[in-house]
C-alpha cells in the first residue's frame, strides 16, 4: 500500500487510499483466494479501511480540535494534545469500532481498553515495523548492525507486550459475549456505518434500509437444533467435554487440571462457555477425585450455574476435592453420588446410563491411586442409534467389570480410558464397544508418554481413528440421531458415517 501511494506521487496522480486498499486485498487474494477466510487477512484491512473512512467523520461528529482552535490558536499545549493524544485516540476508536464485530465472533470479547492502549500500542508497532525493514537491508551486508537492530526489537517486542498486559489487568478491561451469528456480525457493521454517518440522513437511511432487508432474510431462521453437540476441550494432560443436548440442557464430564501457574478451568473452560453464551449446567459430572480431572471444576462452580453436581460414590479425599464439595455446600449446588445402574435425565430424547463404579470398587481402601481411577464413572449417552462412551480413567480392572454389559456398551464415540494408558482400553473392551472414533485427551510431550504405543496400535488393529487433543485442539462432534458430523472450527462439517 506505501508503495503504490509513492508510486501516485511519483507519477502525479490523484490518490484514492480505498483503491490503493482494495488493490492491495485484491493482490493478496490472486495470490491465495483462501486468505479471505483468514483472521488476520480480515482484521487488517478492516481496520486500515475503518482508518481511512471512519477517523474524518469522528473528527467532524466529536468537534472538539474546531471548538479549541477557536479558544486559542497559538497554544503549543494545545498542538501536543491533538498531534499525541486526541488525534491517536480518534484513529484508535475508528479501528476498534470497524473490528469491533470480528472480535467479538472470533474471540467473544467486547474489549473496553483497546481505544487507549492502542495510543501506545500502535507507535510501537509501527517502530518495530520500520526497524524490522532495516534489519532485513543490514542482514545483507552487516551481521554486527543487524544483530543490534534485532536485540532492539527484541526489546520492543518485550514492551510492548508489557503495554498489553497492564491494560489487560485493568478491571472490567474486557466482557465475555456470546458467539454472534454472520448476520448479527452483518448488523453490527452497518450500525457502525450508520454511527460514523449519524450526522448524515441519507446515510441513516441507506443503512436503516440494508438492516430491514437483512431482517426479511432472516425472519425464518431459527437457532433450534435436533442434534448432539459434543466438544472434547484441548485442557492439557487431563479430561474436559461438555456436551450440549437438543433441548438446550448442557452437560460437562470433568474440568482439567488447576495449578498455581494455569487453571484450565479459569482460562480454558470458562472463557469457551461464556463464548457459547452457557450461563447455567444441568449436570456437572466429575469422573473421579483426581485433580486432572477436577481442578478446573471450582472455578467453573464459582462462575457459572450448576444445577447438580455429578460424582462417583468413592471418596477420594484430596485438598481438590474437598474444595469442590465446600463451594457446592456454600452455593447449595446438590451433589449427587452415583454408581451403577443411575440413570441422568438432561433430554427426553437421550438416554444417559451409569455403567460403573459398581459397589466393590466404591469400598476400596488402596490408596494407591489405581483405586481412584478404577472407581471413575463410566457413563453411555444414547442418542438414537448413536451411542457415546466416557470412561474417565478406568483401568483393567474396572473394565473387567463393566463388560459385563455385553453389547449394551457398543458405541460410536468413546473418550478412550486414561488418556491412551497402556493400563486401559482392553481389548475384550474394545471388542464389546465396537467404536468407530477413540478421543484421546492429553497433553503433547506429556511426562506420561501418553498415548501409549501399545493402544495406539490397538485403536489401528481394531480400525478405531484417534482423534487427540494435543495435535487436533478441541474436538467438536454435531450427532444426528442417524448420523455423526466431526465440526471444524469454521463451522465446516465433515459426516463421518
Amino acid at each position: 500500500m506505501a508503495g503504490l501511494y509513492l508510486l501516485a506521487k511519483l507519477t502525479e496522480r490523484k490518490i484514492s487510499l480505498f483503491n490503493i486498499i482494495f488493490f492491495a486485498a485484491f493482490l493478496l487474494l490472486v495470490i491465495d483466494p483462501r486468505d479471505i477466510f483468514n483472521p488476520g487477512f480480515q482484521f487488517s484491512f478492516a481496520a486500515v479501511i475503518s482508518i481511512v473512512y471512519g477517523y474524518p467523520k469522528l473528527n467532524e461528529l466529536i468537534p472538539l480540535k474546531m471548538k479549541l482552535n477557536k479558544i486559542n490558536r497559538e497554544s503549543r499545549i494545545k498542538g501536543f494534545f491533538f498531534k499525541f493524544i486526541w488525534d491517536p485516540l480518534l484513529v484508535s476508536l475508528a479501528a476498534v469500532l470497524g473490528t469491533l464485530p470480528l472480535t467479538i465472533y472470533y474471540y467473544g470479547i467486547m474489549p473496553t481498553y483497546a481505544i487507549f492502549a492502542n495510543i501506545l500500542v500502535i507507535p510501537l508497532v509501527g517502530l518495530i515495523v520500520f526497524l524490522g525493514i532495516f534489519l532485513v537491508v543490514f542482514a545483507l551486508f552487516s551481521s554486527l548492525v543487524a544483530g543490534s537492530l534485532g536485540n532492539l526489537i527484541d526489546l520492543l517486542f518485550d514492551l510492548l507486550k508489557y503495554v498489553i498486559s497492564v491494560f489487560y489487568e485493568f478491571p472490567y478491561s474486557y466482557f465475555y459475549s456470546a458467539t454472534p451469528s454472520i448476520f448479527m456480525v452483518l448488523l453490527m457493521l452497518i450500525l457502525v456505518y450508520i454511527l460514523f454517518n449519524i450526522k448524515s440522513r441519507s446515510h441513516r437511511l441507506n443503512g436503516i434500509g440494508i438492516i430491514l432487508v437483512l431482517l426479511f432474510i432472516n425472519i425464518n431462521h431459527s437457532s433450534n437444533s435436533n442434534h448432539l453437540e459434543v466438544t472434547f476441550l484441548d485442557v492439557g494432560q487431563g479430561d474436559a467435554c461438555f456436551i450440549k443436548f437438543p433441548n438446550g440442557e448442557s452437560m460437562l464430564v470433568d474440568g482439567g487440571d488447576a495449578t498455581k501457574d494455569w487453571d484450565q478451568g479459569k482460562n480454558t473452560i470458562v472463557p469457551f462457555l461464556k463464548f457459547n453464551d452457557i450461563s447455567k449446567i444441568k449436570y456437572m459430572v466429575a469422573s473421579h477425585a483426581h485433580n486432572d480431572h477436577i481442578g478446573g471444576l471450582t472455578e467453573i462452580l464459582n462462575t457459572v450455574s450448576v444445577d447438580t453436581l455429578v460424582i462417583s460414590s468413592y471418596e477420594f479425599t484430596t485438598k481438590k476435592y474437598k474444595e469442590m464439595i465446600e463451594i457446592c455446600e456454600i452455593k447449595n449446588v446438590p451433589i449427587r453420588y452415583v454408581e451403577k445402574g443411575d440413570l441422568l435425565y438432561p433430554d427426553s430424547s437421550c438416554r444417559v446410563y451409569i455403567l460403573h463404579p459398581s459397589e466393590n470398587f466404591i469400598k476400596e481402601t488402596d490408596y494407591s491411586g489405581e483405586e481412584c481411577n478404577n472407581s471413575s464413572i463410566v457413563m453411555k449417552i444414547q442418542y438414537g442409534e448413536n451411542g457415546l462412551l466416557f470412561t474417565g480413567d478406568a483401568e483393567k480392572g474396572a473394565e473387567n467389570a463393566y463388560t459385563k454389559y455385553g453389547d449394551f456398551l457398543e458405541s460410536e464415540l468413546i473418550k478412550i480410558g486414561h488418556h491412551g494408558s497402556k493400563t486401559s482400553s482392553t481389548q475384550k473392551m474394545l471388542n464389546f464397544v465396537n467404536p468407530l472414533v477413540g478421543i484421546i485427551s492429553v497433553a503433547e510431550r506429556n511426562k506420561f508418554r501418553h498415548p501409549s504405543p501399545v493402544t495406539m496400535d490397538k485403536l489401528d488393529y481394531n480400525n478405531i481413528k484417534p482423534f487427540l487433543t494435543s495435535s487436533n485442539g478441541a474436538i467438536q462432534f454435531h450427532i444426528n440421531q442417524d448420523e455423526i458430523k466431526l465440526i471444524h472450527w469454521n463451522k465446516n462439517s465433515l459426516k463421518l458415517f
